[in-house]
């Protein structure tokens, strides 16, 4: 079969995801802690078109714009900064890879605020490795 994957491949491949993974969450907490501005940053993790689905959503971004801009993720960032999230981190991760150009990233993210507030959300990624790298396709919103 051509996406099967030897154990020494999957094992390299898993740890390339979860690298790159670890460089989104680490991109998406500066943009909505308010430490880095410039939401272009989020075009080295997301491909258009790209979709958000969950409970209430189902967005499609159809251009790199909608992607940064207040339609899609740079919406989620800005009111991420105005609820006045200080850090957001991961605090538990799953790759299943579906073949070596496409896994399935689950991640439990943890948001503190200003306000000492703590909130969890759980996500899912369909990401693909594209031309230019790994990037997410779909995102699902997982949380209650």
């Amino acid at each position: 079969m051509q996406n099967q994957i030897d154990e020494p491949a999957a094992s390299a491949l898993t740890a390339e995801v979860a690298a790159w993974f670890s460089s989104y969450v680490a991109a998406f907490s500066d943009l909505a802690s308010g430490d880095r501005a410039n939401t272009a940053i989020l075009l080295d993790y997301y491909v258009a078109p790209a979709r958000i689905v969950g409970r209430t959503a189902d967005i499609v971004m159809r251009t790199p714009e909608a992607i940064t801009g207040f339609g899609g993720i740079g919406a989620k960032v800005e009111s991420l900064r105005r609820s006045g999230l200080t850090k957001a981190t991961t605090t538990a991760l799953a790759i299943h890879l579906l073949g070596p150009r496409a896994a399935i990233v689950e991640a439990e993210w943890l948001g503190n605020f200003l306000t000492g507030v703590t909130q969890e959300a759980h996500f899912a990624y369909l990401t693909a490795l594209g031309p230019g790298g790994w990037r997410i396709n779909t995102v699902i919103d997982q949380s209650s």
